[in-house]
């Protein structure tokens, strides 16, 4: 199973799947889809601007969603229009590069793969995925601006979204026997924060556990099945039930801590987890296809 690192789990955008963590690791969750030869040409061609946003803004990060996660990708058929979710995690792009031989010879390649793989995927006429301009770019916007000029316009919530990404920092961590308590009402946001936090953690060679807390189940894991001494992550939508075992735990977990994201029960207010800075947006805002000052106002 190839490797993901941190920073792919720690990103906002529409077209990344859910994340579940299994045994061999965090792992992409397919949505429930529509069947792509039901729906439109343009729901096929939003898709197709949302998957080349993707990977442009994946890009800008030096990482790549690979050819396979392309091309098996979903499209949920919304009230605010059509999203296109890839069927896996980001990966190191230079990797993929080096193996080609690096330079801008294997930057062509990289683009042209994932320009191949969206028109393989949405089924589109050859002809709407021509080179644009006279100039080979090495990026995958000409394509984006192109394909989006034949949508109407404006175009629909999900497309314009797709146009933009916000990378996370990793909150503050909590010190040795103390629980960090994060809202986070977006289950796969949590779900995903979780992830990066139990990634980044199990890299750094320290024990960490994730489990994950789901409405009208009581999770006894905390206290039956973990360890001392490491990070326990609880996420999800949580009972006082599940609050009160991982008080447990930590009870007796000597050096450890804990932290919970997700939802909480009444009478429970954490503050929401300190991903951005929002004094220095652009570290975390990454735009492709559209006017950053137009985008960066919306976010704001």
């Amino acid at each position: 199973m190839k490797r993901v690192p941190p920073a792919a789990l720690l990103l906002d955008h529409p077209c990344l799947p859910e994340v579940r963590l299994s045994d061999h690791g965090p792992a992409a969750v397919a949505p429930a889809a529509a069947e792509i030869g039901r729906l439109s040409r343009n729901s096929r061609l939003a898709a197709a601007v949302q998957l080349l946003a993707l990977s442009s803004l994946l890009a800008e990060l030096d990482l790549w969603v690979g050819r396979g996660a392309i091309r098996k990708m979903s499209v949920v058929d919304g009230d605010q229009g059509p999203r296109a979710v890839v069927a896996g995690l980001p990966r190191s792009l230079e990797t993929v590069q080096r193996r080609l031989g690096g330079g801008e010879d294997a930057g062509r390649r990289t683009r042209d793969a994932v320009l191949e793989s969206v028109r393989s995927a949405t089924g589109l006429p050859v002809g709407f995925f021509g080179r644009p301009l006279e100039h080979d770019w090495l990026t995958l916007v000409p394509w984006i601006r192109s394909l989006a000029g034949r949508l109407p316009q404006p175009l629909d919530p999900v497309t314009a979204r797709a146009l933009w990404l916000v990378r996370w920092r990793l909150p503050q961590m909590p010190l040795p026997r103390e629980v960090a308590y994060w809202n986070v009402p977006d289950r796969r946001r949590a779900l995903r924060l979780a992830c990066g936090v139990w990634q980044h953690l199990r890299e750094t060679g320290r024990p960490v556990w994730l489990e994950e807390s789901s409405p009208g189940e009581v999770s006894t894991a905390p206290q039956a099945r973990f360890g001392g001494g490491g990070c326990l992550i609880v996420a999800g939508e949580h009972t006082r039930d599940d609050l009160m075992a991982v008080g447990r735990w930590i009870a007796r977990a000597g050096d450890g801590r804990a932290i919970v994201i997700g939802t909480f029960p009444a009478g429970w207010s954490p503050p929401e987890p300190d991903v951005v800075d929002g004094g220095r947006l652009d570290r975390h805002l990454f735009i492709t296809g559209a006017e950053r000052d137009r985008v960066r106002a919306e976010v704001e």
